[in-house]
């Protein structure tokens, strides 16, 4: 990505958030998606994503769980500057709502951005 990125431009990513712990797995269904790890958070463990579909179909994925300095560590490596974990943000519309509460309490996807 760094080499097909133009002078001072800007990678944009979403990944599993590195730093939700498993005591802060709340039950992420009502979202459409469960998300299960059985490990302590391991450098390369899997973290599985089921997601739910609205036709009552089903499928997964797994991720893998990496420290957030080996990310920073990889994209300076790259040769990115001004790694920053970003977000995620509520539209303040719904900054009151009950129903986003349990997700942005301990979110489970986070964004990042870096500079090349």
């Amino acid at each position: 990505m760094y080499e097909h990125l133009p002078p001072s431009g800007r990678f944009v990513g979403f990944n599993d958030n590195p730093h939700n712990q498993l005591q802060h797995y709340p039950n992420y269904r009502k979202y459409g998606f469960v998300k299960e790890s059985t490990s302590q958070r391991n450098e390369g463990d899997f973290v599985r994503y089921r997601m739910f579909n609205l036709d009552g179909t089903e499928f997964s994925f797994n991720n893998f769980y990496f420290h957030p300095h080996t990310y920073e560590r990889a994209f300076a490596k790259a040769g990115f500057g001004d790694f920053q974990w970003q977000g995620p943000f509520l539209d303040p519309s719904q900054a009151s709502s009950d129903y986003w509460y349990e997700f942005m309490t301990h979110p489970p996807l986070i964004g990042f951005t870096a500079v090349k």
